[in-house]
Protein backbone atom coordinates (compact mmCIF):
# COMPACT_ATOMS: atom_id res chain seq x y z
CA UNK A 1 0.00 0.00 0.00
CA UNK A 2 3.02 2.32 0.70
CA UNK A 3 1.61 4.60 3.28
CA UNK A 4 3.18 7.57 4.36
CA UNK A 5 4.64 7.33 7.47
CA UNK A 6 6.27 10.42 7.74
CA UNK A 7 4.22 12.29 10.16
CA UNK A 8 4.81 9.39 12.57
CA UNK A 9 8.01 9.41 12.16
CA UNK A 10 8.30 12.97 12.40
CA UNK A 11 6.76 12.86 15.73
CA UNK A 12 8.77 9.85 16.84
CA UNK A 13 11.92 11.94 16.32
CA UNK A 14 10.92 14.97 17.79
CA UNK A 15 10.11 13.36 21.32
CA UNK A 16 13.04 11.39 20.93
CA UNK A 17 15.31 14.67 20.13
CA UNK A 18 13.07 16.29 23.09
CA UNK A 19 13.45 14.25 25.84
CA UNK A 20 17.38 14.15 24.76
CA UNK A 21 17.36 17.81 25.48
CA UNK A 22 15.78 17.60 29.18
CA UNK A 23 18.47 15.20 29.94
CA UNK A 24 21.27 17.61 28.57
CA UNK A 25 19.53 20.58 30.17
CA UNK A 26 18.58 19.23 33.56
CA UNK A 27 22.09 16.75 33.99
CA UNK A 28 24.30 19.63 33.43
CA UNK A 29 25.18 21.58 36.44
CA UNK A 30 24.68 24.92 35.41
CA UNK A 31 22.19 26.50 38.07
CA UNK A 32 18.70 26.81 36.81
CA UNK A 33 16.70 29.54 38.29
CA UNK A 34 13.03 29.59 39.16
CA UNK A 35 11.88 31.22 36.37
CA UNK A 36 13.83 28.79 33.91
CA UNK A 37 12.77 25.92 36.02
CA UNK A 38 9.25 26.44 35.83
CA UNK A 39 9.54 26.89 31.87
CA UNK A 40 11.18 23.86 32.10
CA UNK A 41 8.76 21.94 33.41
CA UNK A 42 6.06 23.64 31.64
CA UNK A 43 7.85 22.69 28.39
CA UNK A 44 7.39 18.84 30.20
CA UNK A 45 4.10 18.98 30.43
CA UNK A 46 3.33 20.19 26.73
CA UNK A 47 5.70 17.49 25.63
CA UNK A 48 3.92 14.83 28.10
CA UNK A 49 0.64 15.75 26.50
CA UNK A 50 2.12 15.58 23.33
CA UNK A 51 3.00 11.97 23.81
CA UNK A 52 0.05 11.18 25.39
CA UNK A 53 -2.91 12.71 22.97
CA UNK A 54 -0.54 10.48 20.10
CA UNK A 55 -1.03 7.84 22.22
CA UNK A 56 -4.31 8.39 22.64
CA UNK A 57 -5.22 8.63 18.81
CA UNK A 58 -3.22 5.72 18.00
CA UNK A 59 -5.19 3.53 20.82
CA UNK A 60 -8.82 5.41 19.67
CA UNK A 61 -8.45 5.14 15.92
CA UNK A 62 -5.26 3.55 14.27
CA UNK A 63 -4.95 0.20 16.37
CA UNK A 64 -8.33 -0.92 16.61
CA UNK A 65 -8.49 -0.29 12.51
CA UNK A 66 -5.68 -2.56 12.36
CA UNK A 67 -6.34 -5.25 14.26
CA UNK A 68 -9.59 -5.46 12.19
CA UNK A 69 -7.61 -6.03 9.00
CA UNK A 70 -4.16 -7.87 10.40
CA UNK A 71 -4.56 -11.53 10.72
CA UNK A 72 -4.56 -12.94 14.41
CA UNK A 73 -1.65 -14.76 14.06
CA UNK A 74 0.09 -11.45 13.11
CA UNK A 75 -0.98 -9.68 15.97
CA UNK A 76 1.67 -9.96 18.55
CA UNK A 77 3.70 -6.64 17.66
CA UNK A 78 0.35 -5.03 18.19
CA UNK A 79 0.01 -6.76 21.91
CA UNK A 80 3.63 -6.05 22.78
CA UNK A 81 3.08 -2.48 21.52
CA UNK A 82 0.10 -1.99 23.51
CA UNK A 83 2.25 -2.79 26.65
CA UNK A 84 4.93 -0.66 25.56
CA UNK A 85 2.26 2.02 25.44
CA UNK A 86 1.26 1.39 29.10
CA UNK A 87 4.83 1.22 30.39
CA UNK A 88 5.98 4.40 28.81
CA UNK A 89 2.72 6.31 30.12
CA UNK A 90 3.41 5.07 33.41
CA UNK A 91 7.15 6.31 33.33
CA UNK A 92 6.27 9.35 31.96
CA UNK A 93 3.56 10.27 34.80
CA UNK A 94 6.67 9.36 38.01
CA UNK A 95 9.04 11.70 35.76
CA UNK A 96 5.90 14.19 35.75
CA UNK A 97 5.48 13.49 39.96
CA UNK A 98 9.39 14.40 40.07
CA UNK A 99 9.27 17.38 38.28
CA UNK A 100 6.10 18.77 40.31
CA UNK A 101 8.30 18.29 43.71
CA UNK A 102 10.34 21.55 42.13
CA UNK A 103 13.42 18.90 41.67
CA UNK A 104 14.81 21.77 38.47
CA UNK A 105 15.08 24.50 40.90
CA UNK A 106 16.35 22.54 43.58
CA UNK A 107 19.53 21.21 42.13
CA UNK A 108 22.10 18.41 43.31
CA UNK A 109 21.00 14.81 43.41
CA UNK A 110 16.89 15.47 43.26
CA UNK A 111 17.95 17.60 39.91
CA UNK A 112 20.33 14.76 38.57
CA UNK A 113 17.89 11.90 40.10
CA UNK A 114 15.00 13.85 37.52
CA UNK A 115 17.65 13.86 34.75
CA UNK A 116 18.27 10.19 34.85
CA UNK A 117 14.69 9.77 35.44
CA UNK A 118 14.16 11.60 31.90
CA UNK A 119 17.02 9.64 30.58
CA UNK A 120 15.01 6.17 31.30
CA UNK A 121 12.23 7.55 29.69
CA UNK A 122 14.25 8.35 26.23
CA UNK A 123 15.68 5.17 26.65
CA UNK A 124 11.79 3.45 27.13
CA UNK A 125 10.49 5.48 23.93
CA UNK A 126 13.13 5.21 21.91
CA UNK A 127 12.85 1.25 22.25
CA UNK A 128 9.25 1.70 22.23
CA UNK A 129 9.50 3.76 18.93
CA UNK A 130 11.85 1.43 17.08
CA UNK A 131 9.82 -1.58 17.75
CA UNK A 132 7.07 0.16 16.40
CA UNK A 133 8.88 1.46 13.38
CA UNK A 134 10.63 -1.92 12.68
CA UNK A 135 7.47 -3.90 13.33
CA UNK A 136 4.15 -2.26 13.19
CA UNK A 137 4.50 0.26 10.25
CA UNK A 138 5.17 -2.60 7.67
CA UNK A 139 2.39 -4.50 9.43
CA UNK A 140 -0.08 -1.21 8.57
CA UNK A 141 1.64 -1.14 5.12
CA UNK A 142 0.76 -4.44 4.46
CA UNK A 143 -2.99 -4.34 5.59
CA UNK A 144 -4.48 -1.64 6.47
CA UNK A 145 -6.50 0.08 4.04
CA UNK A 146 -5.43 3.89 2.74
CA UNK A 147 -8.67 5.18 4.11
CA UNK A 148 -7.25 3.97 7.66
CA UNK A 149 -4.25 5.41 7.50
CA UNK A 150 -5.50 8.78 6.09
CA UNK A 151 -8.09 8.88 8.89
CA UNK A 152 -5.16 8.66 11.50
CA UNK A 153 -3.32 11.41 9.89
CA UNK A 154 -6.56 13.21 10.30
CA UNK A 155 -7.09 12.71 13.46
CA UNK A 156 -3.36 13.46 14.42
CA UNK A 157 -3.75 17.12 12.60
CA UNK A 158 -6.87 18.06 14.03
CA UNK A 159 -6.70 21.46 15.77
CA UNK A 160 -7.46 19.66 19.17
CA UNK A 161 -4.52 16.82 18.36
CA UNK A 162 -0.87 16.56 19.51
CA UNK A 163 0.66 18.45 15.92
CA UNK A 164 -1.71 21.44 16.67
CA UNK A 165 1.56 23.85 17.93
CA UNK A 166 4.20 22.92 15.52
CA UNK A 167 6.72 24.04 18.06
CA UNK A 168 6.58 20.48 18.79
CA UNK A 169 8.57 19.53 16.18
CA UNK A 170 11.43 22.16 15.63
Amino acid sequence: MAHDFALMLAVHDAVRRDLIRFVTLLGGTSPVGVEQAAAVANQWQLVVGRVAEHERIEDDVLWPAAREVVPVADQEPLDRMARQHRQLTRVLEVVSARFATGAVAQGGARRADLADAIEGSAVMADAHFAFEERNVLPLLDRWLPAEQWARFVSAQRDPAGPLRDPVALR
